[in-house]
């Protein structure tokens, strides 16, 4: 029951982190160098080729977010 609830006190902690970082760059022009490292914990890019056809996914994992939330832009 404890390891419960630490975790979910150390995934709101995430959250409030997460989102103080989002409010302070809400209105960003472009990504800097700095940005990325506080936002972004890991880009993964895989390629399939099947059927001929080159098929490109990139992952996308932020910090101070669970595992298992991410964004991924397939092309």
């Amino acid at each position: 029951m404890r390891e419960c609830l630490d975790g979910a006190a150390r995934e709101q902690e995430d959250n409030s982190k997460w989102l103080s970082l989002i409010r302070q760059y809400a209105d960003i022009k472009e990504l800097d160098r700095e940005m990325l490292h506080l936002l972004i914990k890991e880009i993964v890019v895989h390629e399939d080729l099947s059927e001929g056809r080159r098929n490109t996914t990139v992952e996308i994992h932020f910090n101070f977010m669970k595992q298992g939330n991410q964004l991924t832009v397939k092309g």
